[in-house]
């Protein structure tokens, strides 16, 4: 299995809940040059201002430590090319509260093709913000609203490298496809690898007097 053509990766990554955890989201790149710093940035500033925008209201219990641009090979292993890095040291990227590392909230990267290989990508926000409605899901406006505020991540993202962002496939001839739309769940998703980064600490045994 390999991916159609050599490609990039932009990762974002940083401390989250008093440095007990680390998150670290991306998204491919058709792009296979590497950028400027001053690119990286710019496109680590586009993901900063998805985490502070009001219909998001992110989570200030994640912070942005680095923005990083990868070469990727049809393999999808580091290419020869330099990695290009810029640390942000680890600037707050949401200002609300949020709940347990283990709830998420999901990205859904949309391609042209409705089913299948290349047809969905997914991007899992750090610290999910407090936004679950008494009906266990996120309202339809607030996840519009999400939908929205990606869509203009993930074109300031590639703007600021030039580039198109794409849903990558290894599978069979493999296959790069340009994102053409995002949309957001209504319902919470789960990432495992968060809850199981946070060590458990249990309070003193409370007795039971059944005087």
């Amino acid at each position: 299995m390999a991916y159609p053509a050599a490609h990039s990766i932009i990762t974002f990554s940083g401390p989250a809940y008093g440095d007990l955890e680390q998150w670290a989201t991306g998204v491919r790149l058709r792009r296979t040059t590497p950028p400027t710093v001053e690119q990286v940035e710019a496109a680590g500033e586009a993901f900063i201002a998805f985490m502070n925008n009001a219909e998001l209201q992110g989570s200030s219990a994640a912070k942005m430590q680095s923005a990083k641009w990868a070469p990727q090979t049809v393999e999808g292993k580091y290419g020869d090319g330099q990695a290009v890095e810029h640390l942000f040291s680890n600037r707050t990227i949401g200002q609300n509260a949020s709940m347990p590392a283990q709830i998420a909230v999901v990205i859904s990267l949309r391609t042209a093709r409705p089913r299948g290989r290349a047809s969905n990508g997914r991007m899992y926000v750090p610290a999910l913000p407090s936004l679950v409605a008494n009906t266990g899901k996120f309202s339809a406006a607030d996840a519009t609203d999400i939908a929205v505020a990606g869509s203009t991540m993930i074109g300031a993202i590639g703007e600021a490298l030039d580039t198109e962002c794409v849903v990558a496939s290894a599978v069979g001839t493999g296959l790069l496809e340009t994102i053409t739309g995002v949309r957001v769940g209504r319902v919470p998703d789960t990432q495992r690898r968060r809850r199981e980064g946070l060590v458990e600490e249990y309070s003193a045994e409370a007795p039971v007097d059944f005087n």
